[in-house]
C-alpha cells in the first residue's frame, strides 16, 4: 500500500502478559542394543599413532578421550531433544470434555453467527472456567490434607500459587521502536521508486466525434 500522506507517529503502551517458559532443549544420545557391538568394532580397528610405551599418561588419555568421541559422534550422534510439555496436574476427562463442548459451541457460532449460539459459547466458556477452578481447589486441597506435616511441600505449593510466572516477552522500547518506524519508511519510499509512472495522455476529442442523445419517450 502507497501513500502519500505523512506517518503518524504515536506512543502504544503493550501490557505484557506471563507466558509460561518452555523447557529448554537438551542434547542427548539414543543407545539400542546395537550400540555396543558397533562401537567395540570401531574401537578395535583403533590404532595408536605413536608408540605408546614411550608415551607420556596425560597423552594416552587425552588420546583415548578423543578417540572414544569421535566413535560415539558416529556411532550414536548427539540429538537435540524438546521435552514434552508435561499436563496439567488437575486437567481430568471432566475439564477436557467441558473444553470440547466449548470447542463444539464455537464452531457452530462461527458458522451461523447468530445471537443464541453466541449466548451458548459464553455459557459452555463459564461453565468450562469453573469447571477448571473446581477441578484445581479440589488438587490443592488433596495436596494440602495428604502432606500437611510436610511443610516443605505446603511450601512449595503456596509459592506456585502465589508467585505467578515471570514474563517471557520482548520489552517495548523507543529503539525497538524507532527501528520499525525506519523500516516502514524505508519500504514505503522503496516502493515508490519501483513504480513506474505512465505517460498522461492528454484526451482530445472533436466535435464530430460526438452524438446527440434524444431523451424524448
Amino acid at each position: 500500500m502507497v501513500s502519500d500522506h505523512m506517518p503518524v507517529l504515536f506512543d502504544v503502551g503493550f501490557s505484557c502478559a506471563a507466558v509460561k517458559s518452555c523447557a529448554p532443549a537438551q542434547r542427548c544420545r539414543i543407545f539400542n542394543p546395537f550400540t555396543a557391538g558397533q562401537f567395540s568394532a570401531a574401537f578395535d580397528q583403533l590404532s595408536a599413532p605413536y608408540d605408546s610405551t614411550s608415551v607420556d599418561t596425560e597423552e594416552l588419555s587425552s588420546w583415548f578421550h578423543s578417540s572414544c568421541r569421535t566413535i560415539l559422534d558416529s556411532v550414536v550422534p548427539l540429538k537435540i531433544m524438546q521435552p514434552k510439555a508435561k499436563p496439567k496436574p488437575w486437567v481430568s476427562d471432566r475439564t477436557c470434555a467441558a473444553r470440547r463442548e466449548c470447542r463444539k459451541a464455537e464452531r457452530r457460532w462461527k458458522k451461523d453467527m447468530l445471537q443464541v449460539s453466541f449466548k451458548i459459547l459464553k455459557d459452555c466458556w463459564s461453565y468450562y472456567q469453573n469447571t477448571v477452578k473446581e477441578a484445581k481447589r479440589e488438587h490443592l486441597s488433596n495436596i494440602i490434607v495428604s502432606n500437611h506435616h510436610n511443610p516443605r511441600v505446603l511450601f512449595k505449593t503456596t509459592d506456585s500459587v502465589v508467585n505467578a510466572p515471570q514474563s517471557v516477552c520482548l520489552e517495548a522500547s523507543s529503539e525497538m521502536c524507532n527501528n520499525f518506524l525506519h523500516f516502514f519508511i524505508d519500504k514505503v519510499v522503496t516502493t515508490r521508486t519501483l513504480i513506474q509512472l505512465l505517460p498522461l495522455t492528454p484526451l482530445a476529442l472533436s466535435l464530430a466525434q460526438l452524438c446527440l442523445i434524444s431523451l424524448s419517450l
